[in-house]
């Protein structure tokens, strides 16, 4: 299904190169490579897979879950530089599989154990050198990092926790261009950004909180290509579009918002590379929508993928490669 589904859209794709044309349900130019969104589904315990030229209640091109896969609470994904999938599961662990991982199989590694210090794994990301950057939440509210290729009962490289990180309710995380960790604080309706190398009881060298913010809520975090921050804003139904080097009580360049934009409790987003925002909605209907890249307002998505083909059931984060 999956080998399938890339080539016929690689093949519709081509056909609208040779006719001079960019039309179509692809919704983009049709030159750039054929990605895969992978999403965590909360409820049904599984990852399932779309290409991000998919529109409409499609079937997923691959689902991972069961009892051999270890998902028990999957909440964050991240895609490795090899293509590896990494999954951070509630129950308490990150599961990595293999980059063609269909079906009930077992994850190819797993970093879980005492030492790990991981107890409620949410939001993932890789770093420009590889390392995997986590938020545990709830009871043990830290910011960890691990080596590239980690796996097993291992020791972060790096633990973020204390009261100089002002951390009420962490929640995602998201990675910039110059490696700097920054991630969303729910309780405290704030955003804040560590340094790379940041490591132990320290304070953040921005944050981003305050009533002009309109930060209520705030889950996944997005970088746009122009260095722009999109947060999803889950309570207010919200997209929030930071400038870059945002830093304390500002106001929104723009937001997404209204009833056009299908936006119900958004959480998880990521950039394409098409320049599109796409957004996961969590309560049901569970849906993934796609906006050009400079919609604002009121604006109708370009792509949405719902339905009970889709298999979508509360997802949290979600990631693009």
């Amino acid at each position: 299904m999956k080998i399938e589904r890339l080539m016929l859209a690689g093949f519709v794709a081509a056909i609208a190169i040779a006719s001079g044309g960019c039309g179509g349900s692809s919704g983009g130019p049709p030159f750039a490579p054929i990605q895969t969104i992978y999403v965590p589904n909360v409820f049904n315990e599984n990852v399932t897979e779309y290409t991000n030229r998919d529109n409409g209640d499609v079937a997923p091109i691959a689902t991972i879950g069961g009892p051999d896969t270890q998902l028990n609470t999957p909440r964050g994904v991240a895609v490795e530089r090899d293509g590896d999938i990494l999954v951070c599961d509630g129950s308490g662990l990150i599961a990595r599989f293999a980059h063609d991982a269909n079906g009930d199989v077992a994850p190819i590694s797993t970093i879980a154990g005492s030492n790990t210090m991981i107890s409620n794994c949410a939001g993932i990301a890789v770093d420009r050198q590889g390392n995997i950057v986590m938020t545990n939440i709830i009871t043990n509210l830290l910011i960890l990092k691990f080596p590239p290729n980690a796996s097993g009962n291992i020791a972060p490289s790096a633990a973020i926790s204390g009261s100089n990180t002002q951390f009420m309710t962490l929640f995602g995380v998201a990675i910039d261009r110059s490696n700097d960790i920054w991630v969303t604080d729910s309780g405290n309706s704030a955003i804040y950004e560590f340094a790379s190398d940041a490591d132990g009881n320290v304070a953040p060298i921005a944050s981003i909180s305050g009533a002009n913010t309109m930060l209520n809520s705030p889950a996944g975090l997005a970088f746009a290509p122009n260095g722009d921050l999109y947060v999803a804003n889950g309570n207010a139904n919200q997209i929030l579009v930071f400038a870059k080097g945002s830093d304390g009580d500002v106001a929104p360049a723009s937001t997404i918002e209204g009833p056009a934009t299908g936006l119900n409790s958004p959480l998880g987003i990521a950039f394409d590379n098409l320049s599109r925002l796409w957004v996961g909605n969590f309560i049901a209907p569970s849906s993934l929508v796609a906006f050009n890249g400079n919609a604002t307002g009121n604006a109708a998505p370009r792509l949405t993928i719902s339905g009970s083909a889709t298999l979508l059931n509360a997802p949290e984060f979600l990631a693009v490669h």
